[in-house]
Order: C-alpha cells, then sequence, then structure tokens
C-alpha cells in the first residue's frame, strides 16, 4: 500500500468557511470549505469528462470516517430530478449523436444487407416469443379453470387445448430456428464490422505522426474505440440490445394489455410493474454518493510507513545491517495504540446509509408484495368468489412487464456512453496526419542530372506534446548539394532487381553478415515469430518432449542492441542507388563498439559519393574529423557552424565537448593498464599466502584433473560403493552413532527426481568425482545441533586440486539451512546473511565434516554458525555464520511434514535413531504407503461408475467460481463425471442429508460449500468418499489418478506453492467481487427465487448494504481491480517467452484459479459481457490469451449429461 502524504500540507492553500449545518455533531466532523489556489489537489477531479466546466469555484463537504476523510461536492443537482447525462449532453450534441448514430448504422448495414437482415429479423422474433409463450401460458391456465368449473364442453375444451398445444410447438421450433440463424448471422455481421473498423482505424492510426499519438486528448480518444477489437460491432450489439428490450415492452403491453388494464378496473400489478422499474431507477440514482476519500490520520500513515519499511524486501539489507528492527517494531507499536478503535476499512465497503431507520429502498421493498396483499384481500371479502387461475395469470404478467421494463431502463443507462463511443469513432477516423504530403515532384527537370541534393531548415521548431520546453526552437542552416534477416533489410530498399545479393552485400556492409551465418536459417531466420501451434490437452510429459523442437521454431531469436544497430545500418546500405539523394542517420552508432562504429564510418563515407548525409549523434572523432559542415545545436539553438578544424580553432562549445570526449578516452586507456596491474599483484598475493600452495603454472594453467567415471556406469557404482564403505569405517562416523540424544538421517535419498534436475548439490553435482555420496548427517533429538559428513571430489576444484571456494559456500548454506529450517516454526526460511571466513584451501578427493550450531532462534528469525573441517586432519577450513528469517505468510504453504522429510528430520522416515549400540530402526512407512495407493488404483471411475460432481444451480449454467474450478479440474483429468445441482440455498441441507462433513477451513459462516465430488469408485459397494473444497478435491484427485494415465494438476512437489498462488490468485480475484456480485443478484431468473433471496440476503450481511449500492461505484471500483490484475500478471510473468502460464508452458491448478475468475466475469455480468470485453485488452491481451487455453479445457468436456 503506498504511503500517502500528509494533507496537511495542503492546508494553507484551503480557506475554510462556517459549517453549512450546525446542528451535526462534533463527532462528524462536518465542514464545508471552498477552493483557493490552482495547485490545489482536489481541484478537477472530474476534469477529464465532457461536461462544462462551472463558472464558479466548486464547494465540498468534508466528513470524517474513521482514518478517513470524505470530500462530498456540493451541487444544485436537486433542481434537475433527471440522470447525469442531462449535465453532460445539450441539443446540440444530441443532434450530432443522432447524425453519427445513422450514419454508423448505414455504414454497417452496406456491410451485408441480407446477414444483418436476418441478424435483426432474428432479434425481433425473439424479443416477441418471451410475451407469446406466456400468452401461451395464460391462455391454458384459462382453459384449466373453465373445464375444472364445468363452464366449457368437452369437444370445445379439446378443439382449445390442440389450439394452444399447436401454438406451444410452433413457438418452440420458431424459437430454435432463431437462435440458429441468430448464431450463424451474429458471426458473419461481427466479423465483417470488426474487420472493416479495424481496417479504417489501423489505417488512421499507422499513418498518425508521434506527437498527436502522445497528445492525451487524442490518446483518450483512440484507447476508448480501440480498447478492443471488436468495439464497433459491441456499439452495434448494444443498440440492437437495447431496441430488443423495447420490443419486448411493447409486446408485453400489446399482446397481454388486457390483463395488465381490465374492465373492472386498472390492475395493482400491471401498474406496480411498471411503476417498480422507475422507483428502483430513481432510488438507485438519487442514493448515489460522490466523493472523494483521502487517508488523511497520520498515526494510521506512520503505522504503514514502518509496516513497508518491516515487511519490504528492499528494505531488509539497510534494515538489519543498521540494527533497526527493534526501533521499528515499537515505532509500530506506539502508531497502532494511538490509532486506537478507529475504522479502518474503505468506506465504500462500509458505507452506513443516510436514509435513516426507514428509506425509499426499504419502501420499495416492501411494495412488491402490496398488490397480491390487496388482491388476497379483495378475493377474501368478495361475494362473487375470485379465481385463482386469474391471479396467478396476473403475478405471471406483471413479472414479465416489471422484468422487460427493468431490462430495458438498466440497459438505457449506457444510452448516451454508446452514443459518446460511436460519435468518438467517427472523430478518430476523421482524424488526419499533422503533416500533410507536399504536391511538388522532386526531383524537376530542371535538377534531374543533379547528384546529391541542398536542403534548408528555416525557422523550424519542434517540442513533444508532454514536453514543457522546444527541442528545436527557431532553428535555421542551410546545407549544399555534395556535402556530407532478408526481409528486415530488403526494407530499406523494397523496390531491388536483385534482392537476395543486394542484400546480402548491405549486410556485409552494415557489419551483419558473420552473426547472420550463425542464425538457425540464415537470412531466412523470422527473429519474432508469432506462436501459431499448442500440444492437446491430452499431451503427457513425454509426449511434450518430442514436440520440443517444433515448439523451439516459434522462439523469438534475441539479438543485442548492436545487433540490431547493425540490421538498421544495413538497411541504409541498401538505400544505395542512383535515385538516391539524400541519407539521414540519427545515431547510427549508439550501441555499437567502437571498432565497429569506425569501420561503419568508413564505409559510409565511402559509399557517399555524391550524396548529401546528415547525420545527429552525440559521439565526436571519427565522424565530426570528416564533415563538411557541423552544426552545433544547444538547448534548441544553433550555436556553432563550421568544419571540425575552424570549430576546434574558434575554442567554443563545440571544442569543449571535443575535448571532455576524448579526455575520457585517454583517462579509459590508464585504467586498462591499472586493471592488468591490480590482477597481476591479486595473483601474487594469493601465491604467497596459500597454505596449500600450488605452482605459478599451475595457478595460470591448471593441469586437468583426471576424468571420474561416468555416473550410471557399473563403474561409477563399484566407485561410490567403495567411497560408501569407507565413509561408514571413519573413526568419526562410528564415535558419532555412540552418542546419546543423537540420530541418524541421510536427507537427500529421499528427494524427488523430479526436484534434483533443478538442485545444485543434491542434483547437477551429483555424482563420482563430484558429490558422489549424499551427506550422512548426525543431528541432536532438540535440532540445536548438527554435523554433516560430506565427501568432495576432484572435479569440484577452482585450481587443481583445490575445491572452489564458491562451493564450500553452498554446502555451508545448505547446511546450515537445516538447522535453521528446523527451529523455524513453520519449516520453510530464506538465507538473509551469510558471512564466510576462509581458513584454509580445502584439498579436493577427502572427506570433510560440516559442524553446525543454533545461535539463537527468536520467532521467524534464526541465527546459525558453523565449521568446516577435515575429517583426516581436523583442520578448521572454512567458519561460516547466518541469519535465516522465515518469510511473512509461510505458515499457509503448511509444509512442515514435507520439509522434515526432505531434510531428515527425526521425525521423518528418513531418519534413523542411533543408540549406544549403533543399532539402526528403519521405519518403512513409505513402503505400505506405497503398496496402499496400488491397490486403491485397482478402481478407478467409469462412464457407468462417474464421479458425482455437486455444483450450483443456475439458469445460464456454471457460473461459480469455486466449483468451475473443480469443473476444469475434471475435464483436465479427462475423468467422468456427472452434475449434480444445487440451490444455493439447500447447500448446507442437502451436504447433511448426504453425510458430508463441513469445511476445515474454518469459515464461520459458510462451513458447508460447494464445490463437493463423491467417488463411488472408492468404496465399491460402501458409501462413496466425498471431498470438498477444490485445493483438496485436486489433491485428491491426483493422488487416485496419478500420471503417466491421467494428467497432472498439481505438478509433483509444487503443491504447497501451488496452494499458497491459488489464495494469492482468489484474494486478487475479490477486487472484482464489489463490481460483479450485483449482477447475480440484479439479473431476473439468474438464480431460482429460493436461491435468489438466500444470495441476497447473505451477501448483503457481509457487505454490510445492497449489493444493488455497489453499482454506484462500479466504474472506479473496475479501475481499481484493473491495477490489482496487472500487478498479478506481473508478479506471475504471466505470457512471458517460458509460455502463458504460471508454470510456463505447463497448465496447472493456479491457471485454473485465474480461468475461475476470468469465467465469473463473463457468467457475473452476462448479456454484453462489456466488463469481459475490457479485460480482454489489459496488458496486451494477456487474460484473453489465458482465457483462450482454459476454454479449450471447458470445451473438451468429460461430464455424462443425462438426457
Amino acid at each position: 500500500m503506498t504511503v500517502l502524504i500528509s494533507p496537511l500540507e495542503d492546508v494553507a492553500t484551503l480557506t475554510t468557511i462556517t459549517k453549512l449545518d450546525s446542528h451535526l455533531s462534533e463527532v462528524d466532523s462536518v465542514k464545508s470549505w471552498s477552493e483557493t489556489d490552482k495547485k490545489d489537489k482536489l481541484k478537477g477531479e472530474n476534469s477529464g469528462s465532457d461536461r462544462p466546466k462551472p463558472q464558479c469555484k466548486p464547494l465540498f463537504r468534508e466528513e470524517q470516517r474513521g482514518i478517513w476523510t470524505l470530500y462530498y461536492p456540493i451541487s444544485e443537482r436537486w433542481k434537475v430530478p433527471l440522470p447525469a447525462f442531462v449535465y453532460d449532453w445539450n441539443t446540440g450534441k444530441i443532434k450530432g449523436a443522432l447524425h453519427d448514430l445513422w450514419r454508423f448504422i448505414r455504414e454497417v448495414f452496406s456491410l451485408g444487407p441480407f446477414a444483418l437482415t436476418i441478424y435483426l429479423a432474428s432479434w425481433v422474433v425473439s424479443s416477441i416469443l418471451p410475451s407469446l409463450r406466456l400468452k401461451n401460458d395464460s391462455d391454458l391456465l384459462n382453459l384449466a379453470e373453465k373445464s375444472l368449473a364445468g363452464r366449457i364442453q368437452r369437444t370445445e375444451a379439446i378443439t382449445e387445448f390442440r389450439r394452444i398445444v399447436t401454438e406451444y410447438v410452433v413457438a418452440l421450433v420458431v424459437g430454435y430456428v432463431v437462435r440458429k440463424l441468430k448464431t450463424r448471422s451474429s458471426l458473419i455481421v461481427e466479423r465483417r464490422v470488426a474487420l472493416h473498423f479495424e481496417t479504417r482505424l489501423f489505417s488512421v492510426r499507422s499513418r498518425m505522426e508521434l506527437g498527436p499519438t502522445e497528445d492525451p486528448v487524442i490518446e483518450s480518444k483512440i484507447s476508448r474505440v480501440t480498447g478492443y477489437s471488436s468495439e464497433a460491432w459491441s456499439s452495434l450489439s448494444s443498440i440492437i440490445d437495447i431496441l430488443s428490450s423495447a420490443g419486448e415492452v411493447i409486446a408485453i403491453a400489446s399482446i397481454l394489455k388486457g390483463q395488465l388494464i381490465s374492465p373492472e378496473g386498472v390492475n395493482l400489478f400491471g401498474v406496480w410493474a411498471l411503476i417498480s422499474p422507475l422507483v428502483s431507477e430513481l432510488h438507485g440514482h438519487g442514493d448515489g454518493k460522490v466523493f472523494y476519500a483521502k487517508i488523511t490520520n497520520q498515526n494510521w500513515i506512520r503505522m504503514e510507513a514502518f509496516s513497508q519499511l518491516g515487511n519490504w524486501n528492499c528494505y531488509k539489507k539497510e534494515i538489519l545491517s543498521s540494527g533497526l528492527e527493534e526501533y521499528i517494531n515499537s515505532e509500530y507499536a506506539r502508531a497502532m495504540s494511538k490509532l486506537g478503535d478507529l475504522a479502518t476499512k474503505n468506506p465504500a465497503f462500509v458505507w452506513a446509509s443516510d436514509e435513516g431507520w426507514f428509506g425509499l429502498g426499504e419502501f420499495s421493498q416492501l411494495l412488491d408484495t402490496v398488490p397480491l396483499l390487496f388482491c388476497t384481500w379483495r378475493a377474501v371479502h368478495s361475494s362473487s368468489g375470485a379465481s385463482l387461475a386469474a391471479m396467478i395469470r396476473t403475478q405471471q404478467t406483471s413479472s414479465a412487464a416489471r422484468s422487460a421494463i427493468w431490462s430495458l431502463t438498466f440497459k438505457g443507462r449506457d444510452l448516451f456512453s454508446l452514443f459518446r463511443t460511436i460519435t468518438t469513432l467517427y472523430e478518430v477516423l476523421e482524424m488526419k496526419p499533422g503533416i500533410e504530403d507536399g504536391h511538388v515532384i522532386y526531383p524537376d527537370e530542371e535538377h534531374t542530372d543533379q547528384k546529391g541534393m541542398a536542403i534548408e531548415f528555416r525557422d523550424v521548431s519542434f517540442s513533444y506534446p508532454s514536453a514543457p520546453n522546444k527541442v528545436l526552437d527557431n532553428l535555421s542552416f542551410k546545407i549544399e548539394p555534395g556535402k556530407q534477416i532478408k526481409e528486415n533489410i530488403l526494407m530499406g530498399r523494397p523496390d531491388s532487381e536483385h534482392p537476395d545479393i543486394e542484400v546480402e552485400n548491405a549486410a556485409k556492409l552494415g557489419g551483419a553478415y558473420d552473426f547472420i551465418q550463425k542464425l538457425p536459417l540464415g537470412f531466412e531466420t523470422n527473429l519474432e515469430p508469432k506462436s501459431t501451434g499448442y500440444a492437446s490437452i491430452t499431451c503427457g510429459e513425454s509426449d511434450r518432449e518430442k514436440f520440443q523442437f517444433i515448439e523451439e521454431t516459434d522462439k523469438p531469436v534475441k539479438l543485442s542492441g548492436g545487433e540490431w544497430q547493425r540490421l538498421a545500418i544495413s538497411r541504409t546500405y541498401m538505400k544505395n542507388s542512383e535515385k538516391t539523394r539524400l541519407l539521414c542517420y540519427d545515431e547510427p552508432s549508439a550501441s555499437l563498439d567502437p571498432k565497429a562504429e569506425a569501420d561503419m564510418f568508413e564505409r559510409l563515407r565511402n559509399l557517399r559519393g555524391e550524396k548529401t548525409m546528415i547525420f545527429v549523434t552525440h559521439r565526436f572523432g571519427h565522424l565530426t574529423k570528416h564533415a563538411d559542415l557541423i552544426v552545433y545545436i544547444s538547448e534548441g539553438s544553433v550555436i556553432e557552424q563550421g568544419t571540425h578544424k575552424s570549430l576546434l580553432a574558434q575554442g567554443g562549445e563545440y571544442a569543449k565537448m571535443y575535448k571532455i570526449q576524448s579526455e575520457a578516452f585517454t583517462a579509459r586507456s590508464r585504467g586498462v593498464a591499472a586493471a592488468l596491474l591490480a590482477v597481476s599483484v591479486g595473483s601474487a598475493s594469493y601465491v604467497a599466502g596459500s597454505i596449500y600452495p600450488p605452482t605459478t603454472l599451475q595457478l595460470i594453467n591448471p593441469p586437468p584433473a583426471p576424468p571420474a567415471p561416468v555416473y550410471g556406469t557399473e563403474e561409477a557404482e563399484i566407485y561410490t560403493a567403495a567411497l560408501e564403505e569407507k565413509l561408514q569405517e571413519l573413526p568419526l562416523t562410528k564415535e558419532l552413532r555412540q552418542r546419546q540424544g543423537w540420530y541418524e538421517s541421510r536427507p537427500y535419498q529421499n528427494y524427488p527426481e523430479e526436484r534434483r534436475r533443478h538442485a545444485l548439490t543434491s542434483g547437477t553435482l551429483r555424482g563420482p568425482g563430484k558429490l558422489a555420496l549424499p551427506p550422512l548427517v548426525f543431528a541432536k533429538e532438540d535440532e540445536s545441533e548438527a554435523i554433516a559428513i560430506i565427501h568432495v571430489g576432484r572435479s569440484l576444484c577452482g585450481h587443481d586440486g583445490i575445491v572452489h571456494g564458491g562451493l564450500l559456500a553452498t554446502l555451508l548454506d545448505e547446511t546450515l539451512a537445516r538447522n535453521a529450517l528446523l527451529n523455524l516454526p513453520a519449516k520453510v526460511g530464506v538465507t538473509a546473511n551469510l558471512s564466510v571466513n576462509y581458513r584454509a584451501p580445502a584439498r579436493a578427493d577427502q572427506f570433510i565434516a560440516i559442524h553446525t550450531r543454533l545461535d539463537k532462534a527468536s520467532g521467524r528469525k534464526v541465527t546459525v554458525s558453523g565449521t568446516i573441517t577435515s575429517v583426516e586432519t581436523k583442520e578448521v577450513l572454512t567458519e561460516a555464520t547466518a541469519l535465516f528469517i522465515q518469510p511473512k505468510y509461510a505458515h499457509l504453504l503448511n509444509a512442515h511434514g514435507e520439509v522434515e522429510k526432505l531434510l531428515g528430520s527425526r521425525n521423518s522416515s528418513a531418519s534413523q535413531e542411533v543408540g549406544p549400540d549403533g543399532a539402526k530402526k528403519q521405519v518403512k512407512i513409505q513402503l505400505l504407503y506405497t503398496v496402499r495407493i496400488r491397490i486403491r488404483l485397482r478402481m478407478a471411475a467409469t462412464e457407468a461408475n462417474p464421479i458425482v460432481f455437486y455444483d450450483i444451480y443456475s439458469r445460464d449454467g456454471p457460473w461459480s467460481p469455486n466449483t468451475f474450478k473443480t469443473r476444469l479440474t475434471l475435464n483436465y483429468k479427462r475423468l467422468p463425471y456427472r452434475v449434480e445441482y444445487i440451490s444455493i440455498a439447500d447447500i448446507e441441507t442437502k451436504l447433511k442429508e448426504l453425510g458430508v462433513s463441513p469445511s476445515s477451513h474454518g469459515n464461520p459462516v459458510f462451513q458447508y460449500t460447494l464445490p463437493v465430488i463423491a467417488d463411488p469408485s472408492s468404496n465399491p459397494g460402501e458409501k462413496p468418499t466425498y471431498v470438498m473444497e477444490s485445493f483438496d478435491i485436486a489433491v485428491y484427485l491426483d493422488e487416485k489418478y496419478p500420471a503417466p494415465k491421467y494428467p497432472v494438476v498439481i505438478p509433483p512437489g509444487m503443491r504447497n506453492i501451488q496452494k499458497l498462488a491459488t489464495e494469492y490468485v482468489m484474494s486478487i480475484g475479490m477486487s472484482f467481487a464489489p463490481v460483479i456480485l450485483p449482477y447475480a443478484a440484479l439479473r431476473p431468473g439468474f438464480l431460482d427465487k429460493k436461491g435468489h433471496e438466500y444470495y441476497t440476503r447473505t451477501r448483503r450481511e457481509i457487505a454490510g448494504k445492497d449489493l444493488s449500492e455497489f453499482m454506484d461505484s462500479a466504474e472506479e471500483n473496475w479501475k481499481k481491480a484493473k491495477v490489482k490484475w496487472e500487478t498479478l500478471g506481473n508478479s506471475l510473468s504471466l505470457g512471458g517467452d517460458q509460455g502463458p502460464f504460471v508454470m510456463g508452458r505447463q497448465m496447472s491448478f493456479v491457471d485454473f484459479a485465474l480461468g475461475c475468475m476470468l469465467h465469473g466475469v463473463q457468467k457475473y455480468e452476462g448479456g454484453e459481457m462489456k466488463l469481459w470485453k475490457d479485460m480482454k485488452t489489459w496488458q496486451d491481451g494477456l487474460w484473453a490469451t489465458i482465457w483462450e487455453e482454459i476454454a479449450k479445457v471447458e470445451e473438451k468436456s468429460s461430464e455424462i449429461v443425462i438426457s
């Protein structure tokens, strides 16, 4: 969290006036103030909008909410009780918007009249069908009522029944046909519209100069219409969607007008169906609270500052080295105590309504039941009786009308935003380049035979849009004529008659030929290929290795800055034709070494001929000595002009700069000699101080060590067995086995093979001649002291016969870490400081003993020390002390058991108790566990006996992010499953009936939650195994259905990392909650009635307010979510060269967590999915790319659908 600067610095710029509401309590600290300084931070919060700026200075009402200060703009908004767009639009703007809208519709229609007509017709019919179905339902109820009451003849009733059934079937068939037509035509229209406007926008942007694109106003307009590729299509679909909602309202009013307004009088259901959405809209608008919130509590700001000092890694080194830990802790505690019980939560999430005990929102909820109560009261007291069927019909009708009107009003909110988008679209499309090309043909007849060309700058000025000063200021000078990868290079002259030969010659001249020949395909190498392939989801690890060489063809070729510069220079040599008269170069030698720079300028001078060449450079020497004219420019103005000799003779600014650069090269030459001298002295000192002295010749050119046996061969096994026998017979080994209270272990024997590939000492350096044996560790039972015996081979030398000092430091670090980690609470830690003192060279091919001791353990910090001694001579070779720190959230990993097993703790199967007689008591848990796993794998889920997956019901199918992770897991592992949907209100009841245990994750609100799976194959003939929580389900499925037969969701050895990363992703995903959660509560029919009531009530209790209130700040919350998701993408290094997933090219459970949140954004919002369309553009389409891969898993479903 960013530390906010105290607002007290701005107090001098504010003029406090008297309180507007003198009756308010001092607790609220409500006061008003006006802005008097144009530099005030609170001025112009809405300056980026199109709303006209007020003539008077804004007034604000200030209110204190805990540590926050809220500033409310005081306006006269109450005078116009209409939506906010009234302030943004006048008659002229509306006429212009309608003109652009009609222009847009005509342009879209011209792209495909037939397809668009079908698309529009399908929308019209689909908007009428719900009303027709409702009418059929009403007729069916009416028929049933008449038949039961005996008011209709049997034959007439049968005829009527057949008519209604026929209409049902016709509506069903028409609906099916319309859906197919709408789907097919929408794909055609969408692609045509998107491509048409993409092409036009690309044409405009490609011709636009750099200056206009950096203008904030132009940049804002361009980003608005190119936020995603189908912006024009989105506008079109929004228009059609609004018209469809309007058509649905009209259809309901025309078809069902007899039920909304009956001859007996006005139907209360009908009236309320019309009024209720309007009341809700006015309530939602009137309840919108516009404010600027700022943390002003100095104690909280100070507390957060010290929190950053204590937690951020960038401060660790200075704080630990300066001993500031106690000071930071004490100051943090002092600030916290001063803060007291003040509320710290964001006011946007803990809003207390100003309506008092009973407001318009509660009144509208109460009125939901008033019409039904009134009809029931009239039925009870009416002597003529009442028709229950009529009441049901009326309720259904009013519900449909209310839903349609509410949908229209909700979508109508975006109408003016839609107009603005279309208007901006055409503003961008009509943009012209800032500098138009001229119309004069050059060279003309008069200058046809002239070889070079003259160029004159007359009063030229230039500045960047964001820069306050001019780069060029009234610049004037004149230059007379005669003064100074294949497609990449070919761009220098695309019309070349002999491209292959000329490209090769240009590459040689530009210095790029040599490195191009080393590329995989030479001149045909694609430097930045577009990734066009992917491995199928059924591929295992062995299969992916087969495809590795194919995947490498899509990898970009990395070039250095100098190599890119040589390519650019080669392009300029392609321009060396008779038609070329002027060549301009901007810093051509910026990334070249001195030799390459000298060669380049020499070739350019030789090829110049009679052409005019202009160079912009900051380097003097190779070029300026041969220039016919030097124009020295400083701060945008010409200071001096002349040749190199004349300018040096003048002794002006050019001469000063040339002298500075030439002295730097001279000083550099002296520096090289000094460095060589330092190397010589250092080498001599090393020889003089060595206890195990190699000769000077050995130091300069050490002889190679004899080759060690190749790992895995019979010779290597014999060599290792001999060393192991020698290790067991060491006197130190026998002595340590006799110690009371010590135990023995071989930690690296338990290291998983997949981890060895990424480990140094237990993997890369394992084998004869290096670290032939796993360490033999003896440790105290209280983990306060340990001794590790290790053999170091001759292949680990820095000099012949002497073990590399860096390796000794690594061995010390790992052995000290074992002692430290076992004394940390979570058994997880990192090296914060390692201080090594080399006492004597370590001879190779010997046994060494690393003795470690626990010095201090305090909370998340452990200090340990250790020594390396020669087992043979008992000489101390190296000493070290180290500080290990446990990361703040390491306890979430729950890694105790796994770490103890890997480190060979006495609590794991890798340890052996040591007694006076040296007996070893082997723990054989691993064998039993393996046998048990093999027995369990004999039974597996099948299509006849699938896994049962319990998901939350929704009208639109899968929607819950948590359960979606399990759906992806089952699909990815290709396990057959069937789905049982449960209403969100019945989850606890259903799970208790099944006998599922409550969640062990400690959530007191939702102890029974989904997802849950039931695996009947685990206990055939008995109660199935129930597993709750998506991560636990993934762990269970990986164990029950392991590789290679089934894909792995959680890579081996990565369970704790995956869990921590998943929790991190889900915590970031919660930033969407204030934006997307209200949609589930506000979308009609999204959940079943009981589930909707439960969802709305529980989420209101958690949030502390109605979910509809979040809609007022949805845009602001969406921007905050964007920042957090960009941080998430950067912190997980997603979408890089290694692949789109968290694990690179391998999909894992963390990616399912990302996918479930992306899926949730789409499902919660529904409709046009504007939020998702916006999100797809974040970070250059990163989330769209990830969703494409996740969608493949969703599409290849292994669900068994029972019809």
